[in-house]
């Protein structure tokens, strides 16, 4: 911090007296405010400020260094009124955004016209291998996954199970090469497509179940979409520990917290996983 650029209050200065003497004009509280303000200024780090707009809500997240300082989740136009204030209230150096909406030019600029920003592609670069064959269709938030997953259990093998609009599943071998994985429906298109392409079952909101057997059929959308999600996550998890030995197994998305109590080789759940794996594709893009 350059102390010299940091103009001294008025209040603060010595103002002479036309005998040549001078006197201090400022009350105690005025240095101290101004001592305090100087030595913030010289302790503020700078921090990263992570964007990832996904397909119903926007997560954003303010990092220091890996640390995970501040996080709210709106929707995108709420977080857009927001930018100017995390501008005058934080101190930002680095913004990186991650879309699976095509529409954000006007985002876009908003956080170009505050931080230096990244936009994440399939372009930037990233600190693992992509084995993937069509890595310009690959979600962000997959390759997001991915990343952080490698930075959490380096030479291990690792799979991320993202549950939310779609359930993805992302696989890391112990080299650091993410592999690919799979895409299913999420729990609330099986619970919409119930719905939509029948003439009599109704739409079900997901609710906790305290028995698999479905006494009404209510109770038995939820069971055949709740349970069933289940079967097939134990079923992928088991497979890839028969192929590949076993495996650190995360989970996350907004949906995971009807899950967490049902599923077997879960290491820990982990609902930022993204946003921390978004953060290590910037710290990547920056270090230098």
């Amino acid at each position: 911090m350059d102390f010299q650029s940091i103009a001294l209050p008025t209040e603060l200065r010595r103002q002479p007296y036309k005998d040549g003497k001078s006197i201090k004009i400022f009350k105690k509280q005025s240095i101290f405010r101004y001592c305090f303000k100087v030595y913030d200024l010289y302790l503020c780090t700078a921090l990263n400020l992570v964007i990832d707009i996904g397909n119903t809500s926007t997560k954003v997240a303010i990092f220091d260094k890996k640390n995970i300082i501040e996080e709210t989740t709106d929707k995108l136009e709420n977080i857009s009124k927001k930018i100017q204030k995390i501008n005058e209230t934080q101190h930002i150096k680095h913004c990186i955004i991650s879309s699976v909406v095509s529409d954000t030019g006007s985002f876009l600029a908003a956080c170009q016209k505050h931080f230096p920003t990244i936009l994440l592609s399939s372009e930037t670069p990233i600190p693992i291998s992509n084995l993937y064959q069509t890595p310009k269709t690959l979600g962000n938030d997959r390759v997001a996954c991915a990343v952080a997953l490698h930075t959490q259990f380096q030479n291990e093998k690792s799979l991320s199970i993202d549950l939310g609009t779609c359930i993805k599943y992302d696989f890391v071998d112990e080299k650091g090469i993410y592999q690919g994985g799979a895409i299913s429906p999420g729990m609330q298109m099986r619970f919409k497509s119930l719905d939509t392409f029948t003439n009599q079952l109704p739409l079900v909101q997901p609710a906790e179940l305290d028995n698999y057997i479905g006494k009404t059929t209510e109770t038995s959308i939820l069971s055949g979409v709740i349970n069933g999600i289940k079967s097939e996550i134990n079923g992928i998890i088991d497979q890839y520990n028969a192929d590949y030995g076993q495996l650190k197994v995360v989970i996350t998305g907004g949906d995971h917290k009807y899950f967490e109590k049902g599923l077997k080789n879960i290491t820990f759940a982990d609902s930022l996983l993204v946003l921390k794996g978004l953060n290590e594709i910037l710290e990547y893009n920056t270090k230098n």
